[in-house]
Protein backbone atom coordinates (compact mmCIF):
# COMPACT_ATOMS: atom_id res chain seq x y z
CA UNK A 1 0.00 0.00 0.00
CA UNK A 2 1.36 3.40 -1.02
CA UNK A 3 1.97 5.95 1.65
CA UNK A 4 -0.84 8.50 1.93
CA UNK A 5 1.39 11.32 0.72
CA UNK A 6 1.98 9.40 -2.55
CA UNK A 7 -1.74 8.88 -3.38
CA UNK A 8 -3.20 11.05 -6.21
CA UNK A 9 -5.17 14.03 -4.97
CA UNK A 10 -8.96 13.55 -4.72
CA UNK A 11 -10.91 15.16 -7.55
CA UNK A 12 -12.65 18.34 -6.50
CA UNK A 13 -16.38 17.61 -6.48
CA UNK A 14 -17.05 21.06 -7.92
CA UNK A 15 -14.54 20.68 -10.76
CA UNK A 16 -16.22 21.46 -14.12
CA UNK A 17 -19.30 23.11 -12.55
CA UNK A 18 -20.44 26.61 -13.58
CA UNK A 19 -20.03 29.45 -11.17
CA UNK A 20 -22.99 31.72 -10.45
CA UNK A 21 -21.47 34.49 -12.54
CA UNK A 22 -21.00 32.15 -15.50
CA UNK A 23 -24.62 31.00 -15.23
CA UNK A 24 -25.84 34.60 -15.18
CA UNK A 25 -23.77 35.41 -18.26
CA UNK A 26 -25.19 32.40 -20.15
CA UNK A 27 -28.77 33.33 -19.17
CA UNK A 28 -28.20 36.92 -20.27
CA UNK A 29 -26.88 35.79 -23.65
CA UNK A 30 -29.86 33.47 -24.13
CA UNK A 31 -32.28 36.28 -23.30
CA UNK A 32 -30.56 38.61 -25.75
CA UNK A 33 -30.75 35.99 -28.49
CA UNK A 34 -34.44 35.42 -27.75
CA UNK A 35 -35.19 39.14 -28.03
CA UNK A 36 -33.37 39.19 -31.36
CA UNK A 37 -34.81 36.00 -32.87
CA UNK A 38 -38.49 36.23 -31.87
CA UNK A 39 -39.24 39.54 -33.69
CA UNK A 40 -37.44 38.26 -36.78
CA UNK A 41 -39.47 35.04 -36.71
CA UNK A 42 -42.71 36.96 -36.25
CA UNK A 43 -41.85 39.23 -39.16
CA UNK A 44 -41.06 36.24 -41.36
CA UNK A 45 -44.39 34.64 -40.48
CA UNK A 46 -46.28 37.87 -41.22
CA UNK A 47 -44.58 38.17 -44.60
CA UNK A 48 -45.42 34.55 -45.38
CA UNK A 49 -49.10 35.20 -44.67
CA UNK A 50 -49.07 38.31 -46.86
CA UNK A 51 -47.36 36.49 -49.72
CA UNK A 52 -49.64 33.43 -49.55
CA UNK A 53 -52.78 35.60 -49.49
CA UNK A 54 -51.50 37.60 -52.43
CA UNK A 55 -50.81 34.39 -54.37
CA UNK A 56 -54.34 33.20 -53.63
CA UNK A 57 -55.84 36.42 -55.01
CA UNK A 58 -53.73 36.26 -58.16
CA UNK A 59 -54.61 32.60 -58.58
CA UNK A 60 -58.35 33.20 -58.24
CA UNK A 61 -58.27 36.13 -60.67
CA UNK A 62 -56.40 34.05 -63.25
CA UNK A 63 -58.82 31.16 -62.68
CA UNK A 64 -61.80 33.48 -63.18
CA UNK A 65 -60.41 34.81 -66.45
CA UNK A 66 -59.50 31.35 -67.73
CA UNK A 67 -62.96 30.03 -66.84
CA UNK A 68 -64.60 32.88 -68.74
CA UNK A 69 -62.50 32.04 -71.80
CA UNK A 70 -63.03 28.29 -71.71
CA UNK A 71 -66.73 28.37 -70.78
CA UNK A 72 -67.62 31.30 -73.04
CA UNK A 73 -69.49 32.96 -70.17
CA UNK A 74 -68.83 35.98 -68.02
CA UNK A 75 -67.34 35.39 -64.57
CA UNK A 76 -68.02 37.80 -61.74
CA UNK A 77 -65.38 38.41 -59.04
CA UNK A 78 -66.61 39.77 -55.72
CA UNK A 79 -64.55 41.34 -52.95
CA UNK A 80 -66.24 41.15 -49.57
CA UNK A 81 -66.53 43.91 -46.98
CA UNK A 82 -66.66 42.02 -43.68
CA UNK A 83 -66.13 42.23 -39.91
CA UNK A 84 -62.42 42.36 -39.23
CA UNK A 85 -62.20 38.78 -37.91
CA UNK A 86 -63.97 35.48 -38.47
CA UNK A 87 -64.46 35.19 -34.70
CA UNK A 88 -67.20 37.82 -34.58
CA UNK A 89 -69.34 37.45 -37.72
CA UNK A 90 -72.16 39.65 -36.36
CA UNK A 91 -69.95 42.73 -35.86
CA UNK A 92 -70.28 45.64 -38.26
CA UNK A 93 -68.29 45.20 -41.51
CA UNK A 94 -65.15 47.32 -41.46
CA UNK A 95 -62.60 45.88 -43.92
CA UNK A 96 -62.30 44.21 -47.31
CA UNK A 97 -60.80 40.80 -46.59
CA UNK A 98 -62.51 38.18 -48.71
CA UNK A 99 -63.36 37.23 -52.28
CA UNK A 100 -65.31 34.74 -54.38
CA UNK A 101 -65.92 33.98 -58.06
CA UNK A 102 -69.24 33.30 -59.82
CA UNK A 103 -70.08 32.24 -63.37
CA UNK A 104 -73.06 33.84 -65.10
CA UNK A 105 -75.88 31.78 -66.54
CA UNK A 106 -78.39 32.64 -69.26
CA UNK A 107 -80.36 35.83 -68.87
CA UNK A 108 -83.93 35.07 -67.91
CA UNK A 109 -86.79 36.78 -69.71
CA UNK A 110 -88.18 38.02 -66.42
CA UNK A 111 -84.87 39.43 -65.11
CA UNK A 112 -82.51 42.26 -66.01
CA UNK A 113 -79.43 40.43 -64.73
CA UNK A 114 -78.13 36.93 -65.37
CA UNK A 115 -78.20 34.42 -62.51
CA UNK A 116 -74.81 33.47 -61.11
CA UNK A 117 -73.40 30.27 -59.67
CA UNK A 118 -70.40 30.13 -57.36
CA UNK A 119 -67.34 28.43 -58.87
CA UNK A 120 -65.09 28.98 -55.85
CA UNK A 121 -65.68 28.89 -52.13
CA UNK A 122 -65.50 32.17 -50.19
CA UNK A 123 -61.86 32.90 -49.47
CA UNK A 124 -61.23 34.92 -46.30
CA UNK A 125 -57.80 36.52 -45.97
CA UNK A 126 -55.56 35.55 -43.06
CA UNK A 127 -55.86 38.12 -40.27
CA UNK A 128 -54.58 40.86 -40.13
CA UNK A 129 -54.28 41.04 -43.94
CA UNK A 130 -56.82 43.22 -45.76
CA UNK A 131 -57.26 45.08 -49.00
CA UNK A 132 -56.03 48.60 -48.44
CA UNK A 133 -59.18 50.72 -48.57
CA UNK A 134 -57.52 53.63 -50.30
CA UNK A 135 -58.94 55.33 -53.38
CA UNK A 136 -55.47 55.60 -54.92
CA UNK A 137 -54.04 52.15 -54.28
CA UNK A 138 -57.13 49.91 -54.37
CA UNK A 139 -59.14 51.58 -57.11
CA UNK A 140 -61.37 48.53 -57.65
CA UNK A 141 -62.89 49.35 -54.26
CA UNK A 142 -64.15 52.63 -55.73
CA UNK A 143 -66.74 50.64 -57.68
CA UNK A 144 -70.37 50.72 -56.60
CA UNK A 145 -70.93 48.83 -53.34
CA UNK A 146 -73.64 46.19 -53.62
CA UNK A 147 -76.03 45.07 -50.89
CA UNK A 148 -76.30 41.25 -50.77
CA UNK A 149 -79.45 39.30 -51.47
CA UNK A 150 -77.91 35.88 -50.83
CA UNK A 151 -76.33 34.67 -47.59
CA UNK A 152 -72.59 34.24 -47.22
CA UNK A 153 -71.20 31.30 -45.28
CA UNK A 154 -70.62 32.38 -41.68
CA UNK A 155 -71.91 35.92 -42.18
CA UNK A 156 -75.44 35.48 -43.56
CA UNK A 157 -76.34 38.96 -44.91
CA UNK A 158 -73.87 40.83 -42.71
CA UNK A 159 -71.59 41.94 -45.53
CA UNK A 160 -71.36 44.08 -48.64
CA UNK A 161 -69.25 43.73 -51.75
CA UNK A 162 -67.86 45.31 -54.90
CA UNK A 163 -67.52 43.28 -58.07
CA UNK A 164 -66.34 43.26 -61.66
CA UNK A 165 -66.58 40.78 -64.52
CA UNK A 166 -64.30 38.95 -66.85
CA UNK A 167 -66.17 38.77 -70.15
CA UNK A 168 -66.41 35.64 -72.30
CA UNK A 169 -63.46 36.86 -74.40
CA UNK A 170 -61.23 37.28 -71.32
CA UNK A 171 -61.48 41.05 -71.18
CA UNK A 172 -62.65 42.77 -68.00
CA UNK A 173 -65.29 45.44 -67.56
CA UNK A 174 -62.91 47.54 -65.48
CA UNK A 175 -61.55 50.90 -66.56
CA UNK A 176 -58.01 52.28 -66.38
CA UNK A 177 -58.97 54.16 -63.20
CA UNK A 178 -60.58 51.21 -61.38
CA UNK A 179 -58.32 48.24 -62.01
CA UNK A 180 -55.96 47.66 -59.06
CA UNK A 181 -56.01 46.19 -55.56
CA UNK A 182 -53.40 46.56 -52.83
CA UNK A 183 -52.96 44.03 -50.06
CA UNK A 184 -51.43 45.11 -46.72
CA UNK A 185 -51.52 44.52 -42.98
CA UNK A 186 -54.62 46.02 -41.39
CA UNK A 187 -52.84 48.12 -38.77
CA UNK A 188 -49.97 49.30 -40.95
CA UNK A 189 -51.69 52.62 -41.45
CA UNK A 190 -50.77 54.69 -44.44
CA UNK A 191 -50.63 58.45 -44.52
CA UNK A 192 -52.51 60.26 -47.24
CA UNK A 193 -50.76 59.78 -50.56
CA UNK A 194 -48.40 57.11 -49.22
CA UNK A 195 -48.38 53.34 -48.98
CA UNK A 196 -47.23 50.93 -46.24
CA UNK A 197 -43.69 49.63 -46.65
CA UNK A 198 -44.91 46.04 -46.94
CA UNK A 199 -47.61 45.50 -49.55
CA UNK A 200 -48.63 43.59 -52.67
CA UNK A 201 -50.54 45.17 -55.56
CA UNK A 202 -52.53 43.33 -58.21
CA UNK A 203 -53.62 45.04 -61.44
CA UNK A 204 -56.15 43.73 -63.94
CA UNK A 205 -55.56 45.08 -67.43
CA UNK A 206 -58.74 46.90 -68.34
CA UNK A 207 -58.43 45.92 -72.02
CA UNK A 208 -57.38 42.26 -72.13
CA UNK A 209 -58.03 41.17 -68.52
CA UNK A 210 -54.46 39.94 -67.95
CA UNK A 211 -53.45 40.01 -64.28
CA UNK A 212 -50.19 41.67 -63.27
CA UNK A 213 -48.62 42.03 -59.84
CA UNK A 214 -46.31 44.44 -58.08
CA UNK A 215 -44.46 44.34 -54.77
CA UNK A 216 -41.69 46.25 -53.03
Amino acid sequence: MKPRHLLPPRANSLQGAFSMIELLVVISIMMMLTFMVVPAANNTFRNFKLESTYQQIVGQLNFARQTALTQGRAVEVRFYYLPDTNDNPTASPTVYRGMQCFIEGDLLATSTSAPVTAITKPYYFSSPIVLLNDSSYSTVLNLTISTPTTTLSGYKLNYRYVSFRFKANGQSDLTDTTNCLTLAFQHDGNASGSIPSNFRTVEVNSHNGIVRSFQP
